[in-house]
């Protein structure tokens, strides 16, 4: 295959697939699909949905109501009452708390005020823009000059896309994402894939393939044959146990961003830095008199990698233009599920401070969707995406999502910058 073939099959390749992973998430979040199969990128829509916020007082014979501590009268403490009494959820959760007041307190006027709720989903979705077409002149005749200079830009368009999707590079950034992506492997499924959880041949068999090729693949022995091991038995894991055999909790957005990240670096030369397979090659030439390889491989995976950060980001924004994130309900609704539950002190400066952050985190995420495709953006863009997935690290139960989402920017990043880098910190990389 001449080199202008293969760089034509790549960018072919890289088209179909990246339109796959660009496209795939309408099928649930636009079209309302439900199928096990297909990945949306709805991250946190059902958490704290229902939460109920309410202030329990009596009221005497003379109309004036008196504040009580549901904790309090009911002999609990917070730090330890059960999730049922610090989170009430729907009416049926706001019941039971006030029929066990009710038996505590006695026959009492009991009062449950709670704000108006702002925290039910709309229901609504952007909508594309309208388009104007730029191949006819204001007055409505064709432009002869302008039809060919629309025409050779797309041309260059074109031959732009076949160069940048079918170009080769360093494969350190591609070595890196190896690792990485093995110890997240490791971190994500490793406890439920050691051999004493195993039932039945099968599982069995998966779970020593699970390990020995993850292993191999850290550490770079056989790396190609390792990492395509990998990833399909992950895949195997997550499509044929977690979809179709009803293992759900093997299914969730942190479980598909590690599957196709794996798939995808089965598809680059992750080999060729950084491994004992590079170590090997390096012995050989030395011991024939020839020049050490090149670490360099094609670039194809690395950019499917980043069609993937950009179809999370876009569809995670996409999900969260409704007036429930956007009025910062939402996020009110996630700091009561996971902290302050049914004592969420509602009020002006939360709604200020919700809706604030709401739509900072739909800005950053529409800016990350497109600046991932934008080398100039990366300098200060990228940082704001590290310093997010942390946040949400810390905050929320994210498992390996953000690892893996920032692990994947190095994807994104020029990988001769990347070589460069490593270089400058170990010296003798190039020599491993």
């Amino acid at each position: 295959m001449t080199t202008t073939t293969a760089t034509r099959t790549r960018a072919l390749v890289f088209v179909a697939v990246a339109a796959g992973l660009m496209l795939m998430p309408a099928y649930r979040q636009v079209f309302g699909g439900r199928s096990r199969f297909v990945r949306d990128w709805e991250l946190f829509n059902e958490v704290g949905v229902g939460l109920v916020v309410a202030a329990f007082s009596v009221r005497d014979g003379d109309g004036r109501e008196t504040p009580i501590d549901r904790y309090a009268a009911l002999g609990r403490e917070r730090r330890i009452a059960p999730r049922w009494l610090r989170t009430m959820t729907g009416e049926a959760g706001l019941l039971r708390v006030a029929s066990e007041l009710c038996g505590k307190l006695g026959p009492v006027d009991l009062r449950a005020r709670a704000p108006a709720s702002r925290r039910c989903r709309a229901g609504c979705r952007c909508t594309p823009a309208n388009t104007t077409c730029v191949g006819r002149c204001p007055r409505g005749r064709r432009s002869r000059g302008r039809g060919r200079a629309v025409m050779k830009t797309r041309e260059s368009h074109g031959a732009r896309l076949v160069g940048w999707a079918g170009a080769e590079g360093s494969t350190v950034p591609m070595a890196l994402i190896r690792i990485g992506l093995a110890l997240l492997l490791w971190a994500r499924w490793g406890e439920d894939m050691v051999l004493v959880q195993a039932e039945g041949p099968a599982m069995l068999a998966l779970s020593i393939g699970f390990f020995a090729a993850t292993a191999m693949m850290l550490v770079g022995l056989w790396t190609r044959a390792a990492t395509a091991t990998a990833a399909m038995v992950v895949a195997t894991m997550y499509f044929a146990v977690g979809a179709a055999g009803g293992r759900t909790a093997w299914i969730h957005h942190h479980h598909f961003l590690l599957m196709s990240a794996t798939v995808l670096c089965a598809l680059t030369q992750c080999g060729r830095s950084l491994s004992l397979d590079r170590w090997r090659a390096l012995a050989r030439a030395r011991r024939l008199g020839l020049p050490a390889p090149e670490e360099r491989g094609p670039l194809l995976g690395l950019r499917l990698m980043t069609a993937q950060l950009s179809a999370v980001y876009l569809w995670s924004a996409i999900d969260k233009c409704e007036p429930g994130f956007l009025s910062g309900a939402r996020l009110e609704q996630l700091a009561g599920f996971y902290y302050a539950g049914s004592d969420l002190p509602l009020g002006t400066a939360l709604t200020i401070v919700s809706a604030t952050a709401a739509w900072t985190v739909v800005a950053l995420e529409f800016a990350l969707a497109i600046g991932v495709w934008r080398p100039r953006w990366h300098r200060w863009l990228l940082p704001l995406g590290v310093a997010f997935h942390a946040g949400l690290y810390v905050l929320l139960p994210v498992h390996t999502f953000s690892a893996t989402m920032v692990l994947l920017y190095l994807a994104v990043i020029d990988p001769s910058a990347v070589h460069r880098a490593v270089a400058a910190v170990a010296p003798r990389a190039d020599d491993v």
